[in-house]
């Protein structure tokens, strides 16, 4: 079962005061970001090139992109279980399963090798 994460931020009254004030609930995702992600799902189960194992330049400079918006990777964790595990393994607890690759490349590699292989 999948248990979404939801982040809630706070902020000072004041400039000058450490009391916090009201609790803001996250944006929700643009239609524009789902659609990015929605993609990179499709690619992942319907590409030919990710069930080749090809792990080209565009993929990764895309996947980058999408894991540096906070909105995108709880929307992928929710929908896709193996980028919720390689995620949480290469990015929370900074664990790389491909050590002679650098993070993003050995993130999307760990994605393909536990769908593919």
């Amino acid at each position: 079962m999948l248990t979404k994460l939801i982040y809630y931020y706070t902020r000072p009254l004041s400039l000058y005061s450490n009391t916090m004030s009201i609790i803001y609930p996250p944006l929700p995702p643009n239609t524009d970001v789902i659609n990015e992600c929605n993609q990179l799902l499709n690619w992942l189960l319907h590409s030919d090139d990710a069930h080749s194992l090809r792990l080209t330049e565009s993929i990764c400079e895309r996947i980058g992109h999408i894991i540096t918006i906070p909105s995108c990777v709880d929307y992928l964790c929710e929908n896709d279980e193996t980028f919720k595990h390689c995620y949480h393994n290469h990015y929370v607890r900074h664990c790389k399963t491909f050590d002679m690759m650098d993070t993003l490349s050995s993130f999307v590699t760990s994605i393909l090798m536990h769908k593919y292989h």
